[in-house]
């Protein structure tokens, strides 16, 4: 936990960085005696899933954290119980990219921790914003 890929690795649902790295594209550049790879930094690397995760040989490398394109925007929030040294209630990741020159959302994304045994997205709920 002591470095950003600890804490990425260590995937605990109550993390502030994992949200928002999440919906922001990351990537995880793993290495081991067979190559190279890159893992997505999604919900189903944080959930630990077996398609999305490190194999036992692999360490992590580099994590790959691309720059915003014109109309994107990238925040992150926390709630808890006071500003320093806490534990955060529930913090959030959320990602917009608008049409060119409108208001009218292109894709979405928004990632919480805290609230689940894993960080969560919801996905189902950025869907029903695209084209709004």
């Amino acid at each position: 936990m002591a470095s950003l890929g600890g804490h990425i690795i260590s995937r605990h649902c109550y993390s502030d960085l994992n949200p928002v790295l999440a919906v922001g594209n990351a990537t995880l550049n793993v290495i081991s005696e067979e190559g190279t790879r890159q893992i997505p930094l999604n919900e189903h690397f944080l959930a630990g899933l077996a398609s999305a995760d490190l194999k036992p040989e692999e360490i992590l490398e580099s994590v790959y954290i691309p720059h915003s394109q014109k109309w994107e925007f990238v925040s992150a929030f926390r709630q808890a119980q006071c500003q320093q040294n806490a534990l955060a209630d529930v913090n959030a990741g959320m990602r917009v990219l608008l049409r060119e020159g409108t208001d009218t959302i292109e894709d979405l994304s928004i990632s919480y921790g805290g609230v689940g045994a894993t960080t969560i997205s919801a996905q189902k709920s950025c869907q029903q914003l695209v084209g709004r």
